[in-house]
Parts: structure tokens; C-alpha cells; sequence
């Protein structure tokens, strides 16, 4: 174990932070450097590198960075400091082109958790491991140790502010934090950091200067400047996503040359710099962002004779490629943390498969989102997505055929499938739950159904326990305990009655949206608006029931007509988010044909608001929110387009074997879909559809 940090003896007061954004503990937020050349008699081949760090930070060698960020720490928003024990690697190498006999290493650390995605373990710390190999073919190991040097960069004065008038500290040596873990080595890859805009802007002396930058999309990115003069420089760095969007502000000032980089990823759409030049000389602000994205091998496409769906999917594959960090993000605006938002990667994560064909980044916020699910005993910030979380695990399984991911999370199933056994009441439905969230993204009669009343949301809380028993039941049968899927199975088919008893008015063909009776009472203590009088006839339910298969085939057609067409629910509206789950019921009924296009025009049309990215939602769910431009639940298009267009079911985990059903449509398109046995390859051409299925899948063609 080497872990390192600045000196706690001349430090005491950087050296614990808090456990997560959403507690009351103490930040103490700093930033420290640590260096260390390594020089031999012999001269290198090449390098690899493994990095971690707590809170946050950024490593280079050689002046170079390799690391633009660190592997992301899990966490739930009620972690306190010190409950969190894990932390990862990220691992890359370097291969010297010219031989040389030294390399020097320097990482910039963030004690502090500043974005809500940021976890920490309570105590800062770096941890560095090198393996070296020589042009002789020998290798050596090095790891972090008190032989590296350290300073507190007093220049990061706060979150966001650089300063760099303050006076500078000495270097000191580093000393070993005790009782931190080794990190543990992950799946997942290196960020990479494409330069996306670099410019020089002039600052006169003794001047004020404004310059407004536009760029062509929202990127998740990063800032680095450089500062080329001696004047005293004071600016402000106002990101946008778009011209009326919400900002998000850095700000520096320099009295002398630097360069640097803020830690904050943020989505940049466009920024204005307000500079100020106290000084006689002219000065140089040097202004990159840069792009931050996971390293996917490759972003396949579909391409269309329609360049409003083409401008779609290249939307949805950009906001799954800005989501996709180190860890999954439900926006690099919002930056909800990665143990909150099942809803929104589960979605990420079917795009991801269809765009991709890469699911190391999906399998490790599986794995760890049940690890978070395990010591909270099921409790999920937003509550039921702990039930999502299940169905995300299921549809993961059925694309990648990786049992070894239903036995690291069943932990995970049990725990939360054991939580809402216990919010069952009297009904037989959730009557107990600490709340109803999340619904979608919407009010009704003044109600946000982020977080709405019993009557309001009990109807979609207990279907998503529904499908969720359902899909472990299927889970534990593939791993051989028959014992826990029969006894969910038997959970599941009582619960399915008890919602068709309750929830099902036969007169009307539609589910209400929960029960005005009095909630029982709940074993967790959290706010949960009163039960109002009223029945709510809407889409929410009666989309989830059809989906989740809770009517014979015959009636969830009947179901999803009158979603559409039933002149008491067809005009209420649902958010991207829940447009997901409706074209799963399309799907469901093998309605495709008649629906699916219908629903894919709603997002066509919403993309018409910008062209820099994809609106999170089709209207605001108040008059004061401001949407941002890549959420991960609005780029569901991309894997239900290919859904819907094959009518393609998998019925063995991993493709193994499936059933396609492609519909008539004058509609020309080409896509892949990546598959452990190859691409499935798709190509129409006017009425010449080709079908090209790898071997190894057992296909069923229905007529």
C-alpha cells in the first residue's frame, strides 16, 4: 500500500474531506502536486502507468497528460466520510518512439467533492503505479512512495477559482497515508481528450476586453489555459450550454505567466471571457477545451434517406459519447451520481451496446451501482430505480450473455427486491414506500411527478416491482437457483393480480395511476406529498402495463391503441424519458409498424431546438428549469429505431438466438448491430432489405 498526501503535520487542516455533496461535513477543499523524476543508466522502452486519486485529479508525463481524470469513486447521496473503502485504477502506457534514459511524473490531486458525482473516501491521497521496461527486455516496478515530492497549490483558492497572486508554497516530501486500500484494478479504459477548440485572445493593458465564443455542439469537456505576460489579469470564463442556458463560472487571475487546468468537467456549448488588465504590458490568455469521452473502440451509425433521422442518431450517439466518462453521467451538465440514475443508464447502456459493442464502462457502473445497493440494504436516492436497476441488469445480460454479471449483483436483486416486500400493504400493492420516485419529469395539479403523491405514482412504483421480480426470477434461473426464481415467480404472479384488481377500471380499459387511499405506514421516514381525492387517468400506467406485459397479447394491443387514441389520456403528454418504456409497449403489442415511427417523430421535432445537442425534454417540467443539451434518457432512438425497424427480440442472452420481424417501409437505412459472435449487419435499399447474421445466431423470421 502507497498512498501519498501532503504532509499532515504542516497540512492538518487538508487532509480529511467529506463523503459525498449531499452531507453537512467539513469540504476542506484543496489542490496538492506531487513529482517525481526516474532517471537510469539504460535507456527505455516504454511505460505503463496506473493512476488513482481522492477526490479528483489529473496526471502527466513528461509535461504530457496521460490521465485527464481519475476512475470515479461510487457512492449514494447518503454517504458519509469514510464509508467509502474503494477506490480504482485507470492503467495506460506510453512507448517512447526515441529512446531516452528518464521520464519525470507529475499529478495535480482535488481534495473535495465539488460535483455531484464526486465520492470520496474521506481522506486525500495519490497512488502511482509504474511498470518500466528497458530496451534490453528487463523490467522494473515502482509504486507512490515518501520519496516523492509534494506543495499545496495555493494558487486553487476555491471550487472553480484559480489565483495564481497568492504566494506559492515550498515543496516538501510526501508522507504514506495509513489505513486507505490499495485500488483495485477495473474494466474500464482511459479517458481520452480530444482538443475541440484552442484560441489566443489578446488583453491590452490597462483594459477591459469581452469575447463570446460559439462552438458547434455541448461538450463534455475540461479547460485548460495558459497565460503568456506580467500584468495583473483578473477574468471570468462563463460557460453556456446554449445562449439562454444557466451558466457555469470559473474564474483566475494571474500576475505572471502560468498555465493550468480547472478540474470541473462542464458542458461548454459557448463561453464568454471577461478579461480585466490592470498592467501596462499586453497580455495572452490561451484558451483549450477539451473534450472529454470514454474510448469506445468504435461509434457505428445508421444512416437513413431522411436527414432528420440521420440528424437525430448522430445527436443520440453524441450524448451517449458525452455521458460516458469514467463513470456513466446522466448529463455532463447535471452530473448525477452514478448510484442514482438506473433510469437514465439503462438507456445509456442500450445505446451503448447498438453504437458500440463495447460494454466495459456498462459492466463496471452495473457492478458497482450493486455494490452501493448492497450496503444501503436497497435504499436508492431516487427510490425505485433500484427496481430499474434490476431490469437494467437483465437487459445487459440478454446483449452480452455475461452470467458472471447477474452473480457479482445478486447480492444487489435481493436487497432491494426485499426492501419493497416489505412496502407491500393490505392491497397487495407498495402502500409503504418512503416515496414514489421517479415517475418522469413533469407536473400535474401543481404535483412534480419527480416525487409525486400515492395517487399519482403507486401504479408505476409497484409495475416496476413487477417487472423487476420478473427479471430476477429469470436471472437467478439462469444461474441455477431455482429455489429464489420460483419464489419470485410466485411473488410476481400474485402481485400481477393484485395490480389487475385494483389498478385496472374495466369500463374505461385503463389503469389509474395509483390508490387516493391513506399511505400505511412507511418503515423509512422521507418526504412524500399527501394522497389527494383524486383518480388520475394517464399515460404513465397504462404505457408500464403494456410494456410489462401485465394484459394478455389481445389486450395490450387494445392498451396501446387507446394510449394513443383514447380521448381521455391520448393528449396528456410523458417526457423522453417515459417514451423509452412506450415504445417497449409499441414493441410489446408488434405494433411497431403502426407506432413506432409516430413516436420517433416526437424527437425529430424536438431537435429542431438547437443544433448543438439533444433537449432533455420535449417541454419544461416548470417554468423556471432550464434543460440541458445531452441527457442520457433522450438518446433512447437510437436503440429503439433498430428494435423496432427488425422487430428484433433476443432470446438467448448473448444473441444466441433471436427473432427478427422487419416491416414494409419506404424508409431507406443501414446500421450494425455488434454482437459477441460479430456485426449483424442491416442494409434497404427501396424494397431490397439485407440481412447479414453472423454465425453462431439462431435466427426466427416471423412473417
Amino acid at each position: 500500500m502507497s498512498w501519498i498526501w501532503l504532509d499532515n503535520k504542516k497540512y492538518s487542516d487538508k487532509q480529511y474531506t467529506k463523503g459525498s455533496s449531499f452531507n453537512d461535513e467539513i469540504l476542506n477543499y484543496c489542490v496538492a502536486s506531487f513529482r517525481k523524476k526516474f532517471s537510469f543508466n539504460k535507456e527505455l522502452k516504454k511505460i505503463k502507468v496506473r493512476f488513482a486519486a481522492d477526490t479528483s485529479g489529473y496526471l502527466l508525463v513528461d509535461g504530457k497528460i496521460l490521465f485527464s481524470d481519475n476512475a470515479k469513486t461510487y457512492g449514494d447521496f447518503s454517504i458519509k466520510k469514510g464509508t467509502i473503502d474503494e477506490s480504482y485504477f485507470l492503467e495506460d502506457e506510453i512507448n517512447f518512439i526515441k529512446p531516452k534514459k528518464s521520464f519525470e511524473i507529475q499529478s495535480f490531486v482535488q481534495l473535495g467533492v465539488t460535483r455531484l458525482y464526486d465520492f470520496s473516501g474521506g481522506h486525500g491521497g495519490l497512488f502511482v503505479e509504474i511498470d518500466i521496461e528497458f530496451l534490453d527486455g528487463t523490467h522494473e516496478k515502482y509504486e507512490t512512495d515518501e520519496s516523492w515530492i509534494s506543495r499545496l497549490e495555493t494558487s486553487y483558492i476555491k471550487p472553480y477559482e484559480f489565483d495564481n497572486t497568492v504566494i506559492e508554497e515550498n515543496e516538501v516530501k510526501s508522507i504514506l497515508v495509513k489505513d486507505k486500500k490499495k485500488p483495485i484494478d477495473s474494466e474500464i479504459k482511459n479517458i481520452f481528450e480530444e482538443e475541440v477548440f484552442k484560441n489566443q485572445f489578446k488583453i491590452k493593458g490597462n483594459s477591459k476586453e469581452e469575447f463570446q465564443i460559439d462552438l458547434p455542439h455541448c461538450y463534455a469537456s475540461h479547460y485548460e489555459i495558459e497565460v503568456i505576460g506580467n500584468s495583473l489579469l483578473k477574468c471570468e470564463l462563463l460557460s453556456k450550454e446554449l445562449e439562454n442556458s444557466d451558466s457555469h463560472l470559473n474564474k483566475f487571475q494571474t500576475n505572471k505567466s502560468c498555465k493550468f487546468r480547472f478540474f470541473d468537467l462542464i458542458s461548454c456549448g459557448g463561453f464568454i471571457l471577461h478579461a480585466e488588465n490592470k498592467g501596462d504590458e499586453d497580455a495572452l490568455i490561451i484558451i483549450r477545451v477539451l473534450h472529454s469521452y470514454y474510448p469506445y473502440k468504435c461509434f457505428n451509425k445508421i444512416v437513413t434517406n431522411d436527414l432528420k433521422l440521420n440528424d437525430l442518431f448522430e445527436k443520440c450517439s453524441f450524448a451517449i459519447k458525452n455521458c460516458s466518462q469514467s463513470i456513466m453521467l446522466d448529463s455532463p451538465k447535471h452530473c448525477e451520481p452514478a448510484s442514482s440514475c438506473a433510469g437514465d443508464y439503462n438507456i445509456i447502456s442500450l445505446g451503448t451496446s447498438f453504437l458500440t459493442g463495447d460494454y466495459s464502462l456498462i459492466k463496471h457502473v452495473l457492478r458497482e451501482y450493486a455494490k452501493t445497493l448492497e450496503k444501503t440494504s436497497g435504499v436508492n436516492a431516487n427510490s425505485s430505480y433500484a427496481l430499474i436497476f434490476i431490469k437494467w441488469l437483465k437487459n445487459m445480460y440478454m446483449i452480452t450473455g455475461d452470467k458472471q454479471l447477474i452473480l457479482d449483483c445478486q447480492k444487489a436483486i435481493n436487497a432491494a427486491l426485499n426492501l419493497y416486500l416489505s412496502f407491500l400493504g393490505k392491497s397487495g400493492l407498495v402502500e409503504k414506500s418512503y416515496n414514489y420516485i421517479f415517475v418522469d419529469w413533469l407536473q400535474v395539479d401543481g404535483f412534480n411527478m419527480f416525487c409525486p403523491p400515492k395517487n399519482l405514482g403507486q401504479s408505476v412504483v409497484t409495475m416496476n416491482f413487477y417487472d423487476a421480480l420478473m427479471c430476477a426470477s429469470f436471472m437467478f434461473k439462469e444461474i441455477g437457483d431455482n429455489n429464489l426464481s420460483n419464489q419470485y415467480l410466485n411473488i410476481a404472479k400474485k402481485l400481477k393480480k393484485d395490480i389487475n384488481n385494483n389498478l385496472f377500471d374495466k369500463e374505461k380499459g385503463l389503469y389509474i395511476e395509483g390508490l387516493t387511499t391513506k399511505d400505511e405506514e412507511q418503515p423509512l421516514k422521507r418526504f412524500k406529498p399527501d394522497v389527494t381525492s383524486k383518480i388520475y387517468y394517464r399515460k404513465h400506467a397504462n404505457i408500464l402495463a403494456a410494456a410489462y406485459g401485465l394484459q394478455s397479447k389481445s389486450n395490450t394491443k387494445k392498451l396501446v391503441d387507446k394510449i394513443f387514441n383514447d380521448p381521455l389520456i391520448k393528449d396528456l403528454p410523458v417526457q423522453p424519458y417515459f417514451d423509452h418504456y412506450l415504445f417497449e409497449a409499441i414493441h410489446n403489442a408488434d405494433y411497431d409498424k403502426k407506432y413506432a415511427f409516430k413516436l420517433i417523430n416526437e424527437f425529430t421535432n424536438n431537435i429542431k431546438i438547437t443544433d448543438k445537442g439533444l433537449p432533455e425534454g420535449f417541454f419544461k417540467p416548470d417554468s423556471g428549469y432550464v434543460f440541458d443539451y445531452s441527457h442520457a434518457w433522450a438518446c433512447t432512438p437510437y436503440y429503439s429505431f433498430i428494435v423496432a425497424i427488425l422487430g428484433l427480440n433476443i432470446l438467448e442472452p448473448g444473441f444466441k438466438k433471436i427473432k427478427i420481424k422487419p416491416f414494409r417501409t419506404e424508409l431507406d437505412y443501414s446500421f450494425i448491430v455488434p454482437t459477441k459472435f460479430g456485426n449483424i449487419i442491416v442494409d434497404k435499399v427501396n424494397s431490397d432489405l439485407r440481412i447479414d447474421i453472423p454465425k453462431g445466431i439462431e435466427v426466427l423470421k416471423s412473417k
